[in-house]
């Protein structure tokens, strides 16, 4: 079986998402030192939020700077990485195209299967990684040169 080609987390998109958490802890703080009580129930809910965003941004770096990757194209497949469900597989044999689609704002790929396989299309996980639109022309040369092949 051939190497497979990995897809890694971008580091610069982890450490602005780290950043971004930090700041809005920082904020959130600095909001709460001279607060009424309404203001510090919002803000306590806020700060719990930034602390669990920080904590999953800390992950996605851990991801990013140990170059694990999130998306691995094999000749007859891909794999992508989630972090509830683990590795998930989708087949070329299955797969009629792959396209970017912008959703809210965040760009995703999107493989879009034959005859409604499943009943609807599936997104891989693409949300930190760098230019999507490399990776789904990528994506897409290794369907047709599957599509060929049988």
């Amino acid at each position: 079986m051939a190497n497979p080609i990995n897809i890694y987390v971008s580091v610069s998109k982890s450490l602005l998402l780290t950043l971004g958490f930090v700041v809005f802890a920082l904020m959130v703080y600095v909001t709460l030192k001279n607060a009424s009580i309404a203001k510090i129930i919002i803000g306590g809910i806020c700060e719990l939020v930034s602390i669990i965003g920080f904590g999953f941004s800390l992950y996605v770096l851990w991801w990013a700077l140990k170059k694990r990757p999130v998306i691995r194209i094999y000749n007859d497949r891909v794999e992508n990485y989630t972090l509830f469900t683990g590795w998930q597989t989708i087949y070329f044999c299955d797969v009629e195209i792959f396209t970017v689609i912008k959703v809210s704002g965040v760009q995703i790929i999107q493989a879009h299967f034959l005859n409604n396989l499943f009943q609807a299309d599936k997104s891989l996980n693409t949300g930190l990684i760098g230019n999507k639109n490399k990776v789904c022309d990528l994506l897409n040369e290794k369907l047709n040169d599957y599509e060929a092949v049988e």
